[in-house]
């Protein structure tokens, strides 16, 4: 951000400049009106004196600067705000009366779904107050909300938002934060470490395809970041040359998430971030294993020795014939893990590069909260049976068009 803002060089430049003028003329008329300008006021637009690169004209005359300076005391922006003529009724209407493709296209989510994740929050704290001014209606939050989780890149950005629901920027940001704090106030509903009477369940699902005692799968992904982060920007600068956020997945068998864990930098191996987990430090613990339970991995992963609760693929460089035999195996059930993943981004755009700055730890928590709002959708969704496929993949690419 600039130490001087446009207003206030603008402010120095007019007044040196009829100081300039004036001693050059010795106009004492001039120093008079100088001396007088901060008790007048002035019913000019500042726009009318700036040429098409924000400069004054030159031929413009001493009284006109005058007001021009008056006006730009008396107004805190040089430019009007910029007003769009659409009421939230109008939003809103428009939302709800969308044909059902379009409006999966916009909220990621058919309309049945919608209302079930709406009377899940419209309920929370954050969407009441005592005001006189009453908030808007807790759908069109939430549509807004949806539409900018859903997108990435120049979509995410708010400028997209605001000309779809005629909004101003500060309204999208406060909309958003609400969504996203009842969303994740509802992440210990929906993601949840399955009981000991759902991992036997899964148990006997995966003996069917040589697993018994399976009970979930994990995997690494990033999440990038739209710019370096300004504190230690070179940890997270990751193989696949971004800037990025470590995160672990973990899903079952039916691709619901049990557990994530997000905030490490990008170049942090799996290994490494699995080991900071709740879950790695607890795995003896029979809240998340009972004997002879174990998550399967990718070769990233340690073998869990001590107690067995990780089982991952060999290394590329062990060779021999049951050692490839045991990989394709274990290839062929975790894939699930690796779908998981891609319909989490494939939904939730966002998270293909969030366009957060990271400059603080306010900032990472920021970020988290995208994150952990995309993973309890994801599972509302799931349980919805609202599946996220191919075709509406193919949809976003139809649809996508060059900003103007």
């Amino acid at each position: 951000m600039p130490r001087v803002s446009h207003r206030r060089q603008l402010i120095a430049d007019l007044i040196s400049g009829m100081a300039a003028a004036a001693l050059d003329e010795e106009d004492y008329e001039d120093f008079l009106l100088l001396d007088s300008l901060f008790d007048a006021d002035g019913d000019l637009s500042l726009v009318s004196f700036l040429d098409e690169d924000g400069a004054l004209w030159m031929d413009t005359p001493m009284d006109d600067l005058a007001e021009v300076l008056m006006l730009g005391e008396a107004n805190r922006y040089l430019t009007p705000r910029q007003l769009y003529d659409k009421s939230r009724d109008f939003v809103l209407n428009y939302f709800v009366n969308l044909p059902d493709d379009s409006f999966r296209q916009l909220t990621r989510m058919s309309k049945a779904s919608f209302q079930f994740v709406l009377s899940e929050i419209e309920g929370h704290p954050v969407f009441q107050n005592d005001s006189l001014c009453p908030q808007a209606d807790v759908a069109l939050q939430l549509a807004v909300a949806l539409d900018r989780l859903g997108n990435y890149g120049n979509g995410v950005s708010l400028e997209r938002t605001l000309k779809l629901c005629g909004i101003g920027k500060g309204t999208c940001v406060l909309y958003t934060t609400r969504v996203f704090e009842a969303l994740n106030d509802l992440a210990s509903k929906f993601i949840v470490w399955p009981n000991k009477r759902k991992r036997k369940a899964m148990s006997r699902r995966m003996t069917a395809k040589g697993f018994k005692g399976c009970v979930g799968f994990i995997d690494g992904t990033t999440f990038p970041l739209s710019q370096k982060p300004a504190v230690d920007g070179e940890c997270y600068f990751d193989r696949k040359s971004r800037y990025s956020i470590n995160g672990q997945i973990v899903c079952d068998d039916n691709r619901r998430i049990i557990a994530f864990y997000a905030g490490w930098p990008g170049s942090c191996c799996d290994s490494t971030v699995y080991k900071k987990m709740q879950l790695a430090k607890d795995s003896k613990k029979p809240h998340f294993f009972s004997p002879g339970e174990y998550l399967i991995g990718d070769s990233a992963y340690p073998a869990d020795r001590g107690y067995n609760t990780l089982v991952p693929a060999y290394r590329k460089n062990m060779k021999g014939t049951d050692i490839e035999a045991f990989n394709m195996c274990i290839a062929h059930v975790r894939v699930v893990n690796e779908h998981t993943i891609g319909v989490l981004k494939g939904r939730w755009a966002c998270l293909r590069e969030l366009r957060v700055q990271l400059n603080k730890k306010e900032d990472m928590e920021r970020i988290l909260q995208w994150i952990t709002a995309c993973v309890v959708l994801h599972n509302m969704l799931l349980s919805q049976n609202d599946d996220w496929t191919s075709d509406d993949e193919s949809s976003d690419e139809d649809s996508d068009e060059p900003e103007e």
